[in-house]
């Protein structure tokens, strides 16, 4: 009630339309962040959601609704606020990896592990890389049928055929 009568205050003063949205964006997007900790993740998808109409070059607002689509398992939504988070933000290498986990439960491999390797691009903190660079190589390995025919990505992570990687597997 309080933030809603905040709002409604500013709605009033017809500040500047850009401020008032990025400003009710934020609020929101804190409202969402919230729910999400709670585990109350479709009233945080409405947060974010309401934050992105308010501010719509909102990125961060676009992951983190990413990431709650990703919770529920609507993995095109993910994939699809993802993609918008790198529209609006090429170098947001986070966006990249994620995109490529949610990708790869799609059953779409080829694009994940080029998404796995633009992360390594971006990636500014290479001890947070290589940790993720290890965990893709050994749940790549792990997830196998068999012992496959592999060859080695860019940056060493071993790329497999896709009938060789059990399906809709979760990665971290």
């Amino acid at each position: 009630p309080l933030v809603f009568l905040s709002i409604q205050k500013m709605k009033n003063q017809k500040k500047n339309y850009k401020s008032v949205g990025k400003h009710h964006s934020i609020i929101y997007f804190k409202y969402g962040e919230n729910f999400y900790k709670h585990e109350k993740i479709n009233d945080s998808v409405k947060m974010y959601t309401r934050a992105i109409e308010q501010y719509p070059p909102f990125a961060n607002a676009y992951f983190q609704r990413a990431l709650a689509w990703s919770v529920l398992k609507e993995w095109k939504k993910a994939k699809d606020d993802f993609t918008q988070v790198i529209k609006l933000n090429p170098s947001y290498g986070d966006a990249y990896y994620k995109r490529g986990h949610v990708l790869f439960i799609m059953n779409k491999r080829k694009e994940a592990l080029a998404d796995f390797e633009r992360y390594f691009k971006y990636e500014k903190n290479k001890h947070k890389a290589q940790e993720r660079k290890d965990f893709l190589k050994k749940y790549l390995a792990e997830h196998t049928k068999h012992k496959p025919r592999a060859k080695k990505g860019v940056l060493g992570i071993i790329i497999f055929k896709d009938s060789e990687i059990n399906r809709g597997v979760k990665i971290k």
